[in-house]
């Protein structure tokens, strides 16, 4: 595939929580990592899938008429595929009547892409812009680049979301047509991370030494680590990851702002039960006053109440300004 086109599994218009403004998110399909909590599972294949989706199929038969070597039967009343079967198949996809037979992903060229882009320019003029998402966009590290030079030549801000799990030299090449990376860092410890991940961090912890080592790239990165019920929270209390982010640079209170836990926005992507975060409120202990403590409760988490507004000040027991771990979601 040439360099100017790539797998997109979805563009999302109008996403507020992808980075600052109104963002026109761009999905980059495949991943290299396996989470165990994964919100896109059509993302992780880099190549395209063929799906199935019976709760819309009307049994016509018309695939299984126009298939030639096996790939699709009525067996019963009900389509059997076999997707390694050589045939036509984008051409029994534009057959199927009701769409119950389509690929997981569509290729763009980065022409199509910029197209789509610009018809919510009128929304970037307030701070908004281009998000890439996956996947791991960095998989498709050049496609993802030309995206981003259409971009900046056309003065739209851009963003990435990325595991930077990824080859330095690839993340370099991104870098000076970036005005902003969300990189996330799940767990610190190698060992759980590629228990809940299928890879280990190594590569990962590299680059984001390499960010924030860097006094001209460190104010464009934010740290991200997802608090997940009964998966990694306990984790995340035994690896003080604020820490040791900090000290992958040697200062971690100067380097603390740089990461963001995820409790604000929990919410956006689990249903935040009151049993969760009481449990969450335990293990962040005496960084909560008890202002602070009154809006961990899941009904507000759940309904996307901006947390930031409430720890805005220095905690005088923990010495420590929490405003600097969070980030507003409108920001």
């Amino acid at each position: 595939m040439k360099a100017s086109s790539g797998y997109v599994f979805d563009i999302k218009r109008f996403a507020t929580h992808d980075g600052e403004g109104i963002r026109t998110t761009i999905f980059l399909k495949g991943c290299p990592l396996r989470c165990a909590w994964c919100q896109n599972p059509e993302g992780l294949h880099p190549v395209l899938q063929l799906l199935y989706m019976e709760t819309k199929c009307m049994h016509c038969g018309s695939c299984a008429a126009a298939a030639i070597h096996g790939g699709v039967s009525m067996q019963d009343g009900r389509i059997k595929l076999v997707r390694d079967a050589v045939e036509d198949w984008e051409g029994l996809i534009d057959i199927c009547p009701t769409g119950a037979l389509r690929y997981d992903a569509s290729c763009y060229d980065v022409s199509d892409i910029l197209r789509e882009v610009k018809k919510d320019r009128a929304f970037f003029r307030y701070g908004g812009g281009v998000t890439l998402s996956g996947g791991e966009p960095l998989l498709q590290a050049d496609f993802a680049l030309e995206i981003l030079k259409a971009c900046k030549a056309e003065g739209i801000h851009t963003t990435i979301e990325t595991s930077l799990y990824a080859p330095q030299d690839t993340l370099r090449q991104l870098l000076p047509y970036l005005d902003h990376i969300y990189a996330d860092l799940k767990i610190f410890d190698s060992a759980v991370h590629k228990a809940y991940t299928g890879v280990e961090n190594a590569q990962i912890l590299d680059n984001i030494r390499y960010l924030l080592c860097s006094e001209e790239l460190r104010d464009r990165v934010i740290i991200r680590t997802p608090l997940i019920p009964e998966m990694i929270a306990e984790a995340i209390k035994q690896s003080g990851i604020m820490d040791k982010v900090g000290k992958l640079q040697g200062n971690a209170e100067q380097l603390a702002r740089h990461v963001q836990q995820g409790v604000p926005t929990v919410g956006e992507y689990f249903d935040a039960d009151p049993a969760f975060m009481r449990e969450v409120e335990e293990h962040l202990g005496s960084y909560l006053t008890a202002q602070q403590k009154n809006y961990f409760d899941g009904d507000s988490i759940a309904a996307g109440v901006d947390l930031h507004d409430y720890f805005d000040g220095p905690d005088e027991a923990a010495g420590v300004d929490l405003s600097a771990y969070f980030v507003r979601k409108d920001s």
